[in-house]
């Protein structure tokens, strides 16, 4: 852990940049979020029952996904100041 006077400003400045990101998409997204997700779930489950995509296909489209969503992820695991101020900032921007 570093306590360094620079490695603190770092981290808060880490804090405050996730928190103002944070608030910014719980903004932009908290009125749509239910009709994105029900639209996503009819696309890829509806035509994949229809029988018009195939599963294969919708598979492979999560995988390009995944892999963004780990890149992500290591991201906040290598700067956790950042991670929780994504999360204090879509927790207030959804309460606001």
């Amino acid at each position: 852990m570093d306590l360094s006077i620079e490695g603190l400003l770092v981290n808060l400045v880490l804090l405050l940049a996730g928190a103002l990101i944070g608030l910014g998409v719980a903004r932009a997204v908290k009125g749509l979020l239910l009709i994105i997700f029900a639209l996503i779930i009819l696309f890829f489950f509806g035509f994949t029952i229809a029988g018009i995509i195939s599963p294969a296909t919708v598979a492979a489209l999560f995988g390009p996904l995944a892999s963004l969503i780990l890149e992500f992820l290591a991201l906040l695991a290598r700067y956790p100041a950042i991670a929780v101020g994504l999360l204090l900032g879509l927790i207030i921007g959804a309460i606001k």
